[in-house]
């Protein structure tokens, strides 16, 4: 079943992000969508 936001996996899966320091933040948060499978 979809967890907390519609994401894959059940509530509670913890997800960890690894980051270079100086990427942008819209960065970071377009590489998680992509990976969370989120458009």
């Amino acid at each position: 079943p979809p967890g907390p936001g519609g994401g894959p996996g059940p509530a509670g899966d913890v997800v960890v992000l690894v980051s270079r320091r100086d990427a942008p933040l819209w960065r970071v948060v377009q590489e998680l969508e992509t990976v969370l499978g989120r458009p």
